[in-house]
């Protein structure tokens, strides 16, 4: 009897085991307050990016040409020393200004961003004429932000 209730505890505590989800990722939240580039700079915003096994971002960006549109992104590296996006181009909605100038977007992606890393954001615009190249809406740099770690407090 007591072997048999020694096992139903040893069953119950594995079933009960939450191990699944790695207790050393802890969820770390970036900011960047974006700065208008070149000709664009009237433009200003804010990015906040939640990261834990996936990240959500969340842009808002002002000053933009009313009804423009817009591509953005996450990527590594810093606005003067770009490297990679974060995910695929198409995972991020295009950024559409209402008639004042103004465009937000969130968005979701599967992946999740080092906190010792190095990430930017960045505002692009979209030439309306050529919307089936992606690679090359992300040429000219409307605004830019360097992502910094923000302390829990």
């Amino acid at each position: 009897m007591r072997k048999l209730l020694l096992l139903t505890m040893a069953a119950a505590l594995v079933a009960c085991d939450d191990s699944s989800s790695d207790p050393q990722i802890t969820e770390t939240t970036w900011q960047a307050e974006l700065a208008g580039q070149g000709d664009f700079e009237n433009v200003s915003g804010l990015v906040e990016v939640v990261s834990k096994e996936s990240l959500t971002a969340e842009i808002e960006v002002e000053g933009l040409e009313p009804e423009g549109k817009y591509s953005w992104h996450i990527a590594a590296g810093t606005c003067s020393q770009p490297g990679d996006r974060v995910g695929g181009a198409s995972d991020y909605p295009t950024l559409s200004a209402n008639a004042e100038g103004k465009a937000t977007a969130t968005v979701t992606i599967g992946r999740r961003l080092e906190a010792s890393g190095s990430y930017h954001a960045s505002v692009f615009f979209v030439d309306e004429g050529d919307e089936e190249d992606e690679e090359d809406d992300e040429t000219v740099v409307v605004a830019c932000g360097n992502l910094e770690v923000q302390d829990d407090e």
